[in-house]
């Protein structure tokens, strides 16, 4: 069955909590529509709510928001699962409290993506073998720089990183961070250029 992030532009008023209240009640009808509430995102900055909603058809999930609360979603879109789950992190809700209230979400749905890429055109006159531990030294560094930040990989080949981050400085401190190791790096490097997009 089709997967479905819709997107709610709330008012200044909703928090957090009503966000989650609301999710429960979708829990409460979803069956009449033949849909299933896997998770939300609230960000009370934007105050912007996501729904990722496995559903028969866009049509059903209207339906169900609309029976369960009224509060219909101003943009719906098929998604990938493996997408969403590679840069947003999860695709269904985080663990369940014991309380009776429901779990408040409040992370926001909004990612901050980074594109790191060597060019191709970085070879090494020298040793062959030698440039090749050099550029998997340089790929573990990178790694450990994305943990120590939490970036989360989402694609990675020998030349290139696709990377999601919830946070705008660990995206930059990431970005400082590999620009310095390239440079202790850059004499393994022939044409010393490294694109952070």
């Amino acid at each position: 069955m089709p997967i479905y992030m819709d997107r709610h532009d709330v008012s200044e008023g909703v928090t957090a909590k009503n966000v989650a209240e609301l999710h429960q009640r979708d829990l409460k009808v979803q069956h009449l529509y033949g849909c299933r509430g896997l998770t939300y995102w609230f960000d009370d900055k934007r105050k912007t709510a996501f729904c990722l909603i496995e559903a028969p058809d866009a049509a059903s999930l209207h339906k169900m928001h609309k029976e369960a609360h009224g509060e219909v979603p101003n943009r719906i879109i098929e998604v990938e699962p493996s997408l969403v789950e590679s840069f947003l992190g999860r695709i269904e809700d985080p663990g369940k409290t014991s309380n009776a209230e429901p779990d408040v979400i409040t992370e926001p749905a909004f990612r901050n993506i980074m594109v790191v890429e060597l060019r191709k055109s970085v070879l090494h006159a020298g040793d062959p073998a030698t440039f090749r531990a050099s550029l998997k030294n340089f790929c573990k560094g990178v790694e450990q720089i994305l943990s120590t930040y939490r970036g989360n990989p989402v694609e990675k080949t020998d030349y290139h990183f696709l990377v999601s981050f919830k946070s705008v400085s660990d995206a930059v401190a990431t970005a400082f961070e590999i620009s310095e190791l390239f440079r202790k790096s850059g004499d393994y490097f022939m044409d010393k250029q490294i694109i952070l997009k």
